[in-house]
């Protein structure tokens, strides 16, 4: 009978610790390792991170109130846009989907490249990009290694 209580928190432990995997986000980002998965949606197309193997992937993050990140995403949506060697996916963390959709329009960008992360499953994904203190762009090659944070317009032109 003493046992059975050691079986019931090992279980418990498990399903924490294989509940916890199941965020969207599967590890932290780092250059040099492994980018962590995700998915983002913006109601209309879903950008998985994974389903990109095989090219390069700029990701950003950004918002209106960083205006560096604002024009990192610009360059990189339109450098992007000539490139099929190069996918493309930016967050935007607004505080307002409205601005961030206005923004979208505003700087002509590609609405299937865009997504509005200011949720619950959004903030998780600063967390595991280390995006706590600003925001940045990290380039992602061919086998999904993060190989460059705030990748140059020229650094992607040459992919």
């Amino acid at each position: 009978m003493k046992k059975s209580p050691i079986i019931v928190v090992s279980l418990l432990l498990l399903l924490v610790f294989f509940g916890s995997s199941s965020s969207g986000v599967e590890t932290e980002a780092r250059i040099g390792l492994q980018a962590p998965n995700f998915a983002v949606s913006n109601g209309e197309v879903t950008a998985q991170l994974q389903n990109c193997r095989g090219r390069y992937v700029v990701v950003t993050f950004w918002s209106s109130v960083d205006p560096e990140s604002r024009m990192a995403n610009i360059v990189h949506d339109r450098v992007a846009a000539g490139n099929a060697r190069l996918a493309h996916i930016a967050v935007n963390y607004d505080s307002s989907e409205g601005v961030y959709r206005e923004l979208v329009k505003l700087d002509s960008l590609d609405g299937d490249t865009q997504f509005y992360g200011n949720t619950i499953q959004g903030r998780a994904l600063l967390a595991a990009w280390h995006q706590e203190t600003g925001y940045s762009s990290f380039l992602i090659d061919p086998q999904g290694r993060i190989v460059a944070k705030n990748p140059t317009e020229a650094m992607l032109k040459r992919i």
